[in-house]
Order: C-alpha cells, then structure tokens, then sequence
C-alpha cells in the first residue's frame, strides 16, 4: 500500500511534485509568494484572533466549573454540552451503521471528532475515514508505549527538534515547542542503514507528529482550547525546508487529524522562514494559516528587557540543564499526559 497516494491531502496542491531544494520560487507563482509573504508581515489575522478569542469565553463559560485548572497530574472532569454530546452521538451512529466502510472507535474519540468538526457530519467522517487508513498502514495501536517509544525514536533521529509537549497549567491548551533548524527532512526521507524498510526514517517522523499532538490532547479541555506550537527557526535554512516532503505529511496525517490549531507563534523568523510559511499556504487549511504569527522573540512583553542583548532561543531554555536530562524529563512528562489520555479513552461513555 503506498500511503502517498491511498492519503489524499484535503486542500490537494497541484505543484505537490516540485522539491524545494534548489529553486525554492519553482514551487509557486512569484507574485502569490510575494502576497503570502506581505500578509504575513502585516499580521492580517487580527480578526480571526478576536474571533477565536470570543468564542473561547463562550466555551469556558459552559464547563469552566467541571474541569480542573491545576497543574500537576489533576483528573480532567470528562464534560460535554448536550450540543457536543449529540454531534458525537451522530458521528457514532453514522460510523456504528452497517456497510459505513469506518471501523468504529472509542467514545471519546467521538466526542474529539465532534469538538473538532462542530457538527459537520460529512467532515468527521470523511476523517475518520483518512485516519483509518493513516494507523492500518503505519500499525498504529495508539498505546503508550508505542507513542513513548515514537517520540524517542525522533528525538534520536533529530535531535534538539523536540523541545517540550504539555498542557498549560491555567487554560489546558495542548503546547508544543519544536526547533526548526534541528529539524532535517532529507533524514526522514533517506533510508537507515541496518533497516530492510526504505521508510523507516519516515515512519519515525510521521508517528512522531501523530503521537505528540495526541499527547497534546489529553482531555475535552485541551482538544477544545486547541494546540499551541512554538516553533525555532534562528539557524534554519534552505536545508530544513523541503515542500514536498511537508505536503507528503499534510496529505497522509494533518488533512485528516483533528485538532485545532490555536496559535503557531514563530520565533526569530527571518527570510528562509517567512517564504517557508507563505508557501505552507498553498495546501494547509485557512484557519491554520492564519493560527501562525511570525516575529515573535523570547520575552518580548518584558518592558525590563535589554534590547541590546542578544535574542534568545527557545533551545536556551528548554534544553536545561543539558540536552539529556531535558530529554529524560520531556519524555516522563509526555508519559503522564498519554497515560491520562488512555484513562479518559477507557472509561468516558457517551
């Protein structure tokens, strides 16, 4: 089974052969990359920010008084509004139905699908469908060992890429700190030595991402405050670019996952980044889009902060006291928040 082509991207991009090693600008019009670029160095997405945020006080409001907010391994109330409960009770019905074609799933799955899609039925399910094929061919058995042992194996394959996976302690929204410029694609698409699977590298990466936003997402509360990505990218070039290897992952994991993305704050961009990002456009959905905010820097609302200092990189501060050690705990972190979500998986019902 070739994963590339059963996996069909939902925003298909008609330049999905073109590589971006080389001549990056082959990969799309000049004038549309130059728009892209110039909308994100304005920040046009103030409007989408108000309105997530808007909509964020309504979603507290209806279960801030069920879920906990301490940091720690608190239990997560498992909640649902009865809107939340009733799109996740017709997602289940439809894939439950004979002859669906979708191999049912736990209830709490339901109810993420149903947080996600907001009671687009034909979306849940035509996700559903493209996550079915995503775990028959990479054998996903979503336990945590298997997702431990996938993170491992990438901090391994790249180290200094992953830098953290958690929830924020106040508002449980999933976080994820990743480091760009550690980040290499042509290693996941160049087979290891000693391994008779040409995609094993591949597979590393791509169960890496499945399973870290999973981790992500361990409770209702989390899944609907959606993800928060810190991304590196001081040192990164031409070199941890690559689109075709990026519209590879979209097409066979992000194009079917749910989740939302709540905000993707980009540190110490430059020119490599920014052409990078304005060029993600062309196949990630919209609202992901415009999730991503460019020029961000490490303490930069400290109105005490020395502007002559040099810019600090989020390696600088989550690799302490050394790579190491940093990687042990992450990994025990990561453990606890996968282990919460197994005990929610195992006994929420609809």
């Amino acid at each position: 089974m070739d994963a590339g082509n059963d996996l069909e991207p939902n925003h298909p991009n008609d330049n999905g052969d073109h590589e971006v090693q080389g001549d990056l600008v082959d990969m799309a019009d000049e004038d549309e990359i130059l728009a892209a670029v110039v909308e994100i160095l304005e920040g046009g997405s103030d409007e989408e920010e108000e309105d997530m945020g808007e909509e964020e006080i309504d979603e507290d409001d209806s279960d801030s008084d069920d879920e906990s907010t301490e940091s720690g391994n608190e239990e997560e109330v498992l909640t649902l509004t009865g809107q939340e409960r009733a799109w996740a009770l017709e997602i289940k019905t439809a894939v439950e139905a004979p002859n669906s074609g979708i191999r049912p799933v736990c209830d709490f799955e339901y109810a993420q699908y149903a947080l996600v899609t907001k009671g687009d039925l034909q979306e849940a399910l035509r996700c559903l469908k493209g996550m079915q094929l995503f775990r028959s061919h990479y054998q996903v058995d979503d336990t945590v060992s298997q997702a431990v042992s996938a993170l491992e194996q990438f901090i391994a394959l790249m180290p200094g890429t992953f830098l953290m996976v958690d929830k924020c302690p106040d508002t449980l929204e999933g976080i994820v700190v990743v480091d760009i410029s550690k980040y290499l694609p042509e290693v996941a698409q160049t087979p290891s030595p000693g391994h008779s699977d040409l995609e094993h590298n591949w597979k590393i990466h791509i169960l890496f991402w499945y399973y870290v936003i999973r981790t992500a997402q361990p409770g209702f509360k989390s899944i609907r405050k959606g993800i928060v990505a810190l991304v590196e990218t001081a040192d990164a070039g031409w070199d941890n670019m690559d689109m075709s290897f990026e519209q590879r992952t979209f097409a066979e994991l992000w194009a079917h996952y749910p989740w939302i993305a709540k905000s993707t704050r980009v540190y110490n961009s430059g020119l490599v980044s920014t052409i990078w990002v304005s060029l993600l456009k062309r196949f990630i959905s919209n609202q992901h889009f415009q999730a991503i905010r460019m020029g961000c820097e490490v303490g930069e609302d400290d109105v005490n902060r020395d502007p002559t200092r040099p810019k600090l990189k989020l390696s600088e501060l989550y690799l302490q006291p050394g790579a190491n050690r940093a990687g042990r705990c992450l990994l025990l972190r990561a453990t606890e928040l996968l282990d919460a979500r197994r005990v929610h998986e195992e006994s929420f019902r609809l």
